[in-house]
């Protein structure tokens, strides 16, 4: 009950709320570090001096989800340039913990971090996703909120919705609800740029091909989305010798042959005079 109330009183009364905070958080404090976090969280960009000691504490002493909250402070930390972006990602593999990175990927994978410090974002997400992390295939579901946000709508290179796609594959099972959203975001995305739009459906199609997961046309994003690539398509037909219209075939019949709610319906209406 006294953490829960801490961040406000360290926010009236910093040094008594830290003294507390002090005497609240014991040598054995396994399990509380959880409750601890936004007494970090509100404190780490306008006092990271006083919150240094105890995020280092927590990264050393912490376990299993104290690391967690470790990753998600440091992480957040380090976008606000208290902790160097190196050290991070140095620490990060050191203690080889997924729960540590998952942490930290939800920081990066937010889109309102994204919109603000995009560059850096963008490299924690493929670190996260990398080859070499051990932990890759545990942090997809974190990855995802890139994919579910409209609002803002952030754009992110190809290769990493590419890499995204290989680790959800690698699962044994994948499930529709690993994908939720991303045919809304393709959807935004086709108004703003058609041909990442084009070439990340045919990642999603084939994705769905190799997995057998199903999918729906929730509130017509793929009709929607198949129209204005056609439309793309059409206007670039003769500088392009029709390789786009091609390649909206191609996923018009794929999504066709996978039963897609609604294609047909929408393909039989397109072909009315």
């Amino acid at each position: 009950m006294l953490l829960r109330r801490l961040p406000y009183l360290q926010s009236r009364h910093f040094e008594f709320g830290w003294a507390l905070f002090d005497l609240a958080i014991q040598p054995e404090s396994e399990g509380l570090w959880l409750m601890a976090e936004p007494c970090l969280y509100y404190a780490y960009h306008r006092h990271f001096e006083t919150v240094a000691p105890w995020l280092l504490r927590l990264g050393r002493d912490g376990t299993g989800k104290d690391l967690e909250a470790w990753g998600r402070i440091s992480a957040l930390a380090s976008l606000s340039r208290r902790i160097e972006f190196p050290t991070l990602l140095a620490e990060l593999k050191s203690k080889n913990s997924a729960e540590a990175w998952e942490g930290a990927t939800s920081v990066w994978a937010n889109t309102g971090n994204m919109q603000q410090h995009r560059e850096e974002c963008l490299s924690g997400l493929a670190e996260a996703m990398s080859a070499k992390n051990p932990h890759a295939s545990s942090l997809t579901q974190r990855v995802s909120r890139v994919f579910r946000d409209t609002t803002p709508l952030i754009s992110v290179p190809i290769a990493l919705v590419q890499r995204w796609f290989a680790l959800l594959e690698s699962d044994a099972q994948p499930k529709r609800h690993d994908v939720y959203g991303f045919d809304s975001w393709l959807n935004a995305f086709s108004n703003r740029d058609p041909s990442f739009a084009l070439d990340a459906t045919e990642l999603y199609v084939g994705f769905a091909q190799r997995t057998k997961v199903q999918l729906y046309d929730h509130e017509n994003n793929f009709t929607q989305l198949l129209t204005r690539l056609f439309a793309q398509a059409e206007e670039q037909e003769a500088t392009d010798a029709g390789e786009m219209l091609r390649r909206v075939v191609a996923i018009q019949d794929a999504l066709l042959a996978l039963g897609v709610n609604g294609v047909n319906d929408w393909l039989q209406a397109a072909e009315r005079p």
